[in-house]
């Protein structure tokens, strides 16, 4: 699966105990739900963040002479 279509599928969960939430009488169970779909949010946001970060890394390649440099010490 693709990140992008997992962080998708988190949010349908996400959305799916918000309606729930809204649908419930007892308050506790109410505040369950929400606390739910906040964990799924985040989740689906962490899921979509990662592969950008992974994408804006610029790999730092060591000279040639460094190497060799660190490898006679």
């Amino acid at each position: 699966m693709k990140d992008g279509t997992t962080a998708d599928e988190c949010r349908d969960i996400a959305a799916q105990y918000h309606t729930l939430a809204e649908q419930a009488a007892d308050p506790v169970r109410k505040s369950e739900f929400e606390v739910l779909a906040r964990k799924w949010l985040r989740l689906a946001n962490k899921i979509s963040v990662v592969p950008a970060i992974r994408s804006n890394v610029i790999r730092f390649i060591r000279p040639k002479r460094l190497k060799a440099k660190l490898r006679a010490d």
